[in-house]
């Protein structure tokens, strides 16, 4: 199967030129759960590409409350899920984390719901706090080329928004 060089996901393309309803800016306090998906169209891919787009401003994720599931993939696939790179409301550029979140986390066999703070999440101390500019990307590569054409990941990030 040829390798997927995905560059976004038609939800992040939506997401990010203002062409998805995002979450409003007066939902202040209250608890958000953010789904991103992606369905594979081919093997896997080793560069982090945008599923999805977290919204600009003081945002705390939870990561015992958000998740990863996905499809039965290959025996030996695995996925890595992160942010790319943003700039904070104080116009400092934060570097892309593309496994920030997940690293290698296997999803091979049989369909998987992966907690954060289970094996391969990265977030297991406790709520993280980030202020962006103009939103968070939420990325996924793979290591390797074992997701086969049709394969889903979803992504879901719980988080508050901050006043």
């Amino acid at each position: 199967m040829a390798a997927s060089t995905p560059t976004s996901s038609i939800q992040y393309d939506n997401e990010s030129s203002g062409g998805a309803v995002k979450t409003a800016a007066t939902n202040h306090g209250v608890l958000h759960m953010y789904k991103c998906t992606y369905v594979f169209t081919g093997a896997g891919n080793p560069t982090a590409f945008p599923i999805g787009m977290l919204p600009a401003g003081s945002i705390t994720v939870f990561p015992a409350l958000s998740w990863l599931n996905c499809d039965d993939a290959a025996a030996t696939a695995d996925l890595d899920v992160g942010y790319g790179a943003f700039v904070n409301e104080d116009g400092t550029a934060v570097v892309a984390d593309p496994n920030g979140w997940f690293d290698s986390v296997d999803i091979g066999t049989a369909a998987k719901y992966i907690p954060w703070t289970g094996t391969g999440g990265i977030l297991t101390t406790g709520p993280v706090q980030y202020n962006s500019k103009e939103g968070i990307p939420v990325t996924i590569s793979s290591d390797t080329a074992d997701q086969e054409v049709g394969d889903v990941v979803d992504v879901y990030v719980a988080y508050v928004l901050h006043g």
